[in-house]
């Protein structure tokens, strides 16, 4: 049975287990809380100190997550620490332990328990206890309470699992887990089986063997059976077990599958059962598992299913069990794709029985020669990757694969429950990035929309973000097969086995293990981010490719075809129209395989016949007999057979055959509609002189098709078909001194300094280089224990502070367990290299070890594949050497075995630019108007001088000229003009971008004055230009920045601003292999962290690193920026010139970038500038290219922007990048707010920034913006601040309605620079009036200011802070500027004062862009300030909603209708009911009901009315509160009156039924009071009395905060209490309680009887009431 998870049934898991350190036991006893996701453990062994347990996912201790536990001085402690190197280095964060630890001692035994969480922090800090990833468990003891004290080195101090230990199950789980219940499946988890010919010779059958293989899953319980042969029809297979075989009928009991695949490409499955000789029947349960794959390719059938091991309905015979041992085989096929066609004498019974479960004998694979077909098949299943997120389902990842060996490709199936879209990435492990695990992956994503249509895409991870789209998608044989059931969703897709381009975009599979991640999203789109829903599986994905490829072959220079690996050419209606043949257009794609120098071509047209196509390479065409010696591919359909032929032409007559067939397998012929499909593969190379070759450049195309032959239906393509495959060069023979310098070496002595464990050696490197390949193969020989290193580094590129940026480096390795292996790096600094996009190994290096003394032998090409590497032929090389230890499959840090070598190497290699420094490029027929026209352009490169001379020839009889475009970019050509009239010679350098004249160059690129010469007749022009553009205006084009289209112009005309020419870009890219420009190509990425920056002291702050990236867009002139580090609040990043810096004012001078995203989600940046140790001003100008992104996850903060290097004005607020090395600086906020200060959260580094730009001229700069801006004009949007220096505004609040309503005008004018705002408020009023602003619309707390004018005219104003009704004002009123000023027209006043933008230290609040805040007004008639404004509606007012004053837009403010009113009819309506009405029928109740029954009526009336009147009070306070815009049950948890309120309304309306209960169930001659209903509806009504009283106070007291006039009535309500009581006490001793019982009505005043004078027996009840009025009376006076 398949093991399950517990916690899917059990939330408490409990369980123990003993193992031994030395001769002590060590119990473990722990609880699993599932629901909480947490684990505690106690721990009991003998010992004086700490004691431990961990948990890691290797049998080591380096990597472990540990927990440690102490007793001292009886305190427990507990330290969550990573086990490194032997030592322990604990967590700055502890939040692993759950709670606080205990600890006790018994003599020598110490127990501990502490309490851990399930899950890791953020996939960083500790490992995640899971049932799916068990892991090994380790404990340690020690006799030292400090945590920094190691264990016992030996047994009796630490002990660790051998295998991993499942804690998630109530079994005893033991060091070690039992054993598994599928032996046999562990131990042959997968086999083959094969038919050698079964089957009778028949008349157009293909004969076959047929193939099964399969894969088990020994988890599921289920297995994938591969079933394979050829056949017209359909394919199957049956299964019989030996104790049912019918020797009578074969196929009786017999379970079968049958497989086909139609016409139209659909394949078909069926699951069968036997019932005699005859056509099997259909099973009424299929036991496939997952849909069956089925493909065809020509006659080859292909069947992909997986079933259970047991039969699914064991009440029939249609399935068997295959786990019972050995079973008898049927195989069969049709002659037709239909299950109802008959195998006739197409079946056999296989002479070897099928055992699913027993070994099959294969040959062992030699480590060197890989067999591909054991390890065709696997599967790997990941259990519930994924933290729990609400409303997304529980979902185990399966992924299996098939490898198709001959294609050298995989198929992969991945399979998952999700809500939006599913993924999965790979990467090499040796090229993960720690905290960017995305950086480098693959990924892999799929979904299904709400339309049913499959969607998918390939990405690759550029760090923690959603991963880009690929330039290339990797997906071959056809589109991705994805289905979605419910929220399972299963995804099927083939991708080869290598990277398809250059990239870096693609992870090759055949490299060794893979690091595998999964994902999901909640939504079905790409947009859609997984947040949480993301893991890295903990096991490694072994595709077991690592030997089974050999090196491929090395690919043209250029790379052209990992660069361009697929095409295709559109030709419209190339033929005439002709009788019988319908109209068709012409389209061939192709898709290179660069590892095998092939190529597969699919083909489509429309024809009756067969369909042809031609290729010659263009020198050889003879437009007089097109079809000589061209090399011919022609395919048909033969009575529903394709037919295919290759042939060459010898002249205008029909294609000879070719002595060998180019094909490479079978091509594929299909027709639908009319239409011809072909598909076929072939090599670049020609196999004889018959054939093209396909890599000597574009080739001429021809095309054919008919019935017969072809007659007119043949056409020459124009345009020639350019496969992107680069021709090869062929080196000079002498090779620039290759040949003489093919071997060489170099000694060092003594590089490295003494090493304890290695004898003191020499570092030893030679090389012999391969001159027709251009590559080098190195030999290294050093001594070291772990791993060896290499490094190339061009000693112009030095930086001295960081010796290794920038170098190339080839590191080799042995791992703790032997395995042997090698990586190639780049340097980014003085620390670990990063893994290359590209590895330039050519072949695999051989590595051996003797002892310490490692000997390696490695060979790469010359030239440097990307900026990643350094060029072996660019001149002299330093060497950088460096060894290590290895911690498991760890680089451990060098230390001090590092030397950079002294003196440089010459490997005497000619350059790439001296290899191919000439050339000439020839296009004929340019131009439609002189057909024999030829535009010829030769070149020669000056490598010294970074210059090159053309010389070009391009017919006109007027100026005549040729232009550079980028082959990526279509808009700027860098055009070269020269014309020559009579014996002068003019020429020009411009540019064309859309216009139809080309526009003048700001600057001419031209190195020297050209020349114009005519030879034969035909003019030429010869100039030199530079490789670089010379300036950054783009109007030039970079001759050495990659491949470039050339452009062919003349004119009739000798002016160049004539509109009258002919303009052609002419067919192909050249590239002429120059070198890029220094520095910026080079180091064009770069980055820095800077650990633990800003203090930990007086601060809220987490610690933190804090990363810096940048990637220079040279061409562009911009960089991008990337910041990363945690924050509460804002990230700072800012540069300056070191000559700048001063002392006093560090931030002087400095151009600063600030970011933060406020709780909405929105992203927030400024471009600042410093003036002192303040904050720094907001630019004029904000240099930033585009939007920055901005996200912060789980408290870390990433923006990514871009910038220009130049300054963007003419101010002195920015900051050269291309001006040298730059001080930098970094700081945070604790709140999302520019207007926070950074206080201690700043440093200032001590160090450079060397971003490495080559100093070079600017472009010119824009005038500065004026000091004074004139009148704001209307804005479209956003900040007016950052368009002008001040604008002004105005809005109007109304309080109350209809005549009395009060108007309040405000107007206001923001001065940006200042950072000021003058308000003008005007309104009706005799005495103050105010504007106040607030995080809400009320009252409490808001920053008020407040402006009147005095009996004597003179103005007044105040800032304070609103306070329970009052107006406080601020010690500090440096928030106002100024004296106000203001004048009274009647009863109108208008004021005018002016306050800070900013808040001060301790008084007011910011008023920002980026925050706005909801406005207020208020006015009194009395002028004193500390009177307060009218209660109602017309006294004051708040906006709805925040208003934004930062805008030159109409602000059109609602204002919050005041409904306090409602409160105070509320409180009224309370008192009375509680405070008067309750009581009076308290008091009839308990003393007169000797009135008879008047008094049950009256008490009835008044309780009734005192629950009426309380709903309706409570539906007033329900009314109120939500026109606030709060809730009323919201607030409950923080409003006590709101809570006793409800209570108490709830228990009112359950009084009353009491009370009637209580008259139903009266019996008239009773001795004693019932407890129920009677006596519960005494003692309820008495808590609810009290409860009334007391919460109508409440409520008083809750109104008196915000009413000072209401103040005054709780004096009235303490009256009112006394009166109460007095009432209350005369009642108690002068009427007495009455309870209508026989023995109990007697009342306190008959025992007073005698000092009253009377016997109370006999007095009247009206006696009584007249002396208690009586008394009442006296005790109140």
């Amino acid at each position: 049975m398949l093991a399950q998870d517990p916690c899917l049934t059990q939330s408490i898991i409990t369980n123990t287990f003993t193992t031994t350190l030395g001769n002590d036991d060590f119990d473990i006893d722990y609880k699993l809380d599932c629901k909480q996701k947490l684990a505690t453990f106690t721990l009991t062994t003998n010992t004086a100190g700490w004691i431990a347990i961990g948990f890691n996912t290797h049998h080591t201790m380096p990597g472990a997550d540990l927990y440690q536990a102490n007793l001292v001085n009886a305190h427990a402690a507990a330290q969550n620490s990573v086990a490194l190197n032997g030592d322990v280095y604990p967590h700055v964060n502890q939040s692993m332990i759950h709670g606080t630890p205990t600890a006790s001692r018994n003599a020598s035994m110490f127990t501990a328990t502490f309490t851990r969480r399930f899950d890791a922090l953020n996939n960083q800090i500790g490992l995640s206890l899971s049932f799916a990833t068990p892991l090994y468990l380790l404990v340690a003891r020690c006799n030292v309470s400090d945590f920094s004290f190691g264990h016992v080195a030996d047994a009796s101090g630490r002990w660790i699992s051998d295998k991993p230990v499942q804690l998630f199950t109530t079994q005893p789980p033991g060091p070690t887990p039992p054993p598994s219940p599928h032996s046999e499946c562990e131990k042959h988890p997968s086999g083959s089986l094969l038919v050698k010919n079964p089957f009778v010779h028949q008349n157009g059958t293909p004969s076959t063997d047929i193939s099964i293989k399969w894969l088990h899953n020994c988890v599921n319980e289920t297995t994938t059976i591969h079933l394979e042969g050829k056949s017209l029809g359909w394919i199957g297979m049956g299964l019989v077990p030996l104790d049912k075989i019918d020797p009578s009928a074969a196929m009786n009991h017999g379970e079968f599958y049958m497989f086909y695949v139609d016409i139209n490409g659909t394949s078909h499955a069926t699951n069968r059962h036997g019932i005699g000789n005859t056509k099997p029947v259909p099973d009424s349960v299929e036991d496939f598992v997952t849909t069956p794959i089925v493909s065809r390719i020509n006659n080859t059938l292909k069947a992909v299913f997986e079933r259970p091991w047991k039969a699914i309905n064991n009440g029939s015979d249609e399935h068997h069990a295959i786990d019972n041992g050995a079973m008898r085989l049927m195989v069969a096929r049709g002659l037709e794709a239909s299950f109802s066609n008959w195998h006739h004498s197409q079946r056999a019974v296989s002479p070897n029985n099928i055992d699913f479960f027993k070994a099959t004998p294969t040959p062992t694979p030699s480590p060197t020669h890989f067999n591909c077909t054991q390890v065709e098949y696997g599967v790997l299943e990941v259990g519930n990757p994924f933290p729990a997120l609400n409303g997304t389902p529980v979902a185990n990842i399966e992924l299996k694969w098939h490898h198709d060996c001959a294609h050298q490709t995989t198929t992969f199936t991945l399979r998952g429950h999700t809500l939006g879209w599913l993924g999965m990435g790979i990467i090499q492990p040796s090229k993960m990035i720690p905290g960017e695990l995305m950086k480098g992956a693959e990924f892999y994503m799929f979904y299904v929309d709400v339309n049913g249509t499959a969607q998918y895409t390939n990405r690759y991870g550029i760090g923690n973000t959603k991963p880009a789209v690929s330039d290339h998608e990797d997906f071959v044989a056809g589109t991705p097969n994805v289905t979605y059931v419910g929220t399972e969703l299963t995804v099927q897709f083939t991708r080869p086995w290598g990277d398809i381009d250059a990239t870096g975009q693609h992870t090759p599979l055949n490299q060794g293990p893979l690091a595998l991640l999964v994902a999901r999203g909640t939504a079905r789109s790409f947009s859609n981010y997984h947040h949480s829903q993301k893991a890295l599986v903990k096991t490694p994905l072994d595709l077991k490719l690592q030997h089974n490829t050999p090196s491929p072959a090395p690919v043209p220079h250029g790379n052209e075809c990992q660069r361009h690996p697929t095409g295709s050419r559109f030709v419209p209606e190339p033929w005439p129209v002709a009788k019988g043949m319908p109209p068709s257009n012409f389209w061939i794609g192709w898709q290179h395989h660069c590892a095998n120098r092939s190529t597969t071509f699919e083909v489509r047209a429309h024809s009756p016949g067969w369909i042809a196509f031609g290729l010659i390479e263009p020198s050889k065409f003879n437009s007089g007999e097109a079809m000589k010696g061209a090399d011919f591919y022609m395919f048909a359909i033969d009575n529903s057979t394709g037919a295919f032929v290759n042939k060459h032409g010898i002249g205008n007559t029909r294609p000879a055959n070719d002595s060998t067939q180019a094909f490479i397998g079978t091509p594929i012929v299909q027709v639908s509609s009319g239409e011809l499909s072909v598909t076929f593969e072939r090599a670049w190379a020609a196999v004889d002189a018959e054939h093209t070759p396909l890599d000597q450049g574009p080739l001429q195309l021809l095309v054919a098709d008919f019935n017969t032959y072809h007659h007119t239906q043949r056409a020459v393509v124009q345009e020639h078909l350019d496969l992107r495959l680069t021709k090869s060069h062929v080196p000079p023979s002498d090779n620039h001194n290759c040949t003489a310098n093919r071997d060489g070496h170099r000694l060092w002595f003594l590089p490295f300094p003494e090493h304890p464990q290695l004898p003191n050696t020499n570092y030893w490197l030679g090389w012999h280089h391969n001159c027709e390949n251009m590559t080098t193969k190195f030999t290294l020989v050093a001594h070291s224990l772990g791993w060896l290193g290499l490094g190339f580094l061009l000693p112009e590129f030095i930086d001295t502070n960081e010796y290794m940026k920038g170098a190339d480096f080839y590191m080799f390795y042995e791992t703790d367990n032997g395995t042997l292996g090698y990586t190639n790096r780049h340097g980014i600094g003085n620390h670990s290299p990063k893994p290359d996009k590209k590895e330039s190994f050519v072949g695999v290096p051989t590595i051996s070890k003797i002892g310490t003394s490692f000997i390696i032998e490695f060979e790469r090409i010359w030239s440097a594949l990307d900026d990643q590497h350094v060029p072996l032929n660019a001149g002299d090389l330093k060497i950088i050497a460096a060894r290590g230890e290895m911690s498991g499959s760890k680089y451990s840090y060098h230390k001090d075995q590092r030397a950079i070598l002294k003196g440089t190497i010459d490997l005497h290699l000619p350059t790439d630019c001296a290899l191919f420094n000439d050339g000439t490029l020839t296009y004929d027929d340019v131009y439609a108007s002189s057909p024999n026209s030829s535009v010829v352009l030769s070149y020669r490169h000056d490598c010294d001088q970074r210059t090159t001379e053309f010389n070009l020839t391009n017919p006109s009889s007027g100026w005549f000229g040729v232009g550079f475009k980028e082959a990526e970019q279509a808009v700027v050509v860098d055009l070269y003009m020269f014309a020559q009239n009579g014996n002068q010679t003019t020429y020009a350098n411009r540019h064309w971008v859309n216009g139809s004249v080309p526009s003048r160059d700001a600057a001419q690129a031209f190195e020297a004055q050209p020349r114009v010469n005519t030879v034969n007749g035909t003019l030429q022009a010869t100039f030199v230009r530079p490789w670089a553009a010379i300036d950054a205006t783009g109007q030039h084009v970079a001759l050495n920045r990659g491949p470039l289209r050339l452009v062919a112009a003349r004119s009739n005309a000798s002016d160049f601003d004539s509109v009258h020419y002919e303009r052609r870009v002419l067919n192909g890219t050249v590239e002429f292999r120059l070198p890029p420009e220094p520095s910026c190509s080079l180091f064009h990425t770069g980055n820095t962290t800077v650990v633990d920056p800003f203090p930990h002291n007086n601060t809220k702050q987490a610690p933190t690193d804090y990363f810096v990236g940048w990637e220079h867009h040279c061409v562009l002139r911009q960089t991008t920026f990337t910041l990363h580090a945690r924050t509460t609040g804002w990230l700072g990043f800012g540069v300056i010139l070191p000559e700048n810096v001063t002392q006093n004012a560090k931030m002087t001078g400095g151009d600063f970038y600030m970011f933060y995203m406020d709780s909405n989600g929105t992203s927030h940046y400024t471009n600042r500038h410093g003036v002192g140790n303040t904050r720094p001003a907001k630019d004029t100008t904000q240099n930033f290219v585009a939007t920055p992104s901005v996200i912060q996850i789980n408290g870390a903060l990433t923006a990514v922007f871009t910038r220009s290097w130049d300054r963007v004005d003419a101010t002195d607020q920015h900051v050269e990048l291309n001006g040298g090395p730059l001080q930098f600086m970094l700081a945070r906020g604790e709140e999302p707010s520019f207007d926070n200060y950074h206080h201690n959260q700043r440093y200032f580094a001590p160090k450079l920034l060397n971003l490495h730009i080559p100093k070079s001229p600017s472009p010119p700069l824009p005038p500065p913006p004026p000091t004074h801006s004139p009148a704001p004009t209307k804005q479209t949007g956003g900040n007016p601040c950052d368009t002008v220096a001040h604008f002004s505004n105005n809005l109007t609040m109304t309080l109350g309605t209809g005549a009395n309503a009060v108007v309040v005008d405000i107007r206001y004018t923001i001065d940006c620079k200042a950072e000021t705002i003058e308000f003008t408020l005007s309104c009706t009023t005799l005495g103050w009036l105010a504007i106040g602003f607030n995080e809400a619309p009320t009252m409490g707390g808001a920053d008020v200011y407040q402006a009147m004018l005095d009996e004597k005219g003179a103005p007044h104003a105040r800032n304070g802070d609103a306070v329970r009704g009052d107006v406080n004002q601020y010690a500090d009123q440096s928030m106002l500027i100024g004296a106000p000023h203001g004048i009274r027209n009647g009863t109108q006043l208008t004021m005018t004062f002016k306050r800070h933008l900013k808040k001060r230290k301790d008084a007011g609040r910011t008023l920002s862009y980026e925050h706005p805040l909801y406005l207020m007004v208020s006015h009194c008639d009395t002028k004193d300030f500390t009177f307060g404004h009218a209660t109602d509606v017309f006294g004051r007012g708040a906006t709805k909603q925040r208003i934004q004053l930062f805008s030159d837009k109409q602000i059109k403010p609602q204002t919050v209708r005041d409904y306090r009113g409602l409160v105070v009819i509320h409180g009224g309506l309370m008192l009375f009911a509680w405070v008067f009405l309750s009581n009076i029928g308290v008091f009839i109740a308990r003393y007169l009901k000797d009135v008879g029954h008047k008094w049950y009526v009256t008490h009835r009336a008044i309780m009734i009315g005192v629950v009426s009147i309380s709903i309706a009070a409570l539906v007033l306070s329900f009314y109120y509160t939500e026109h606030k815009g709060e809730s009323h049950f919201v607030m409950m948890g923080w409003n006590p009156h709101k809570i006793i309120g409800i209570v108490l309304i709830g228990l009112a309306l359950l009084q009353p039924l009491l009370g009637i209960a209580a008259n139903r169930m009266y019996i008239v001659n009773r001795f004693e009071t019932p407890i129920f209903p009677d006596k519960v509806h005494w003692w309820l009504g008495r808590l609810l009395l009290l409860l009334g009283s007391g919460n109508s106070f409440l409520g008083l007291v809750l109104l008196a905060a915000t009413e000072p006039i209401i103040r005054s009535s709780t004096m009235v309500f303490f009256g009112c209490v006394v009166l109460i009581v007095i009432f209350f006490l005369c009642g108690q001793f002068l009427l007495g309680v009455r309870h209508h019982n026989n023995d109990t009505d007697m009342s306190a005043a008959d025992d007073l009887s005698p000092l009253l004078g009377v016997n109370s027996h006999r007095s009247s009840h009206s006696i009584k009431l007249n002396r208690f009025f009586s008394l009442s009376l006296v005790m109140i006076v």
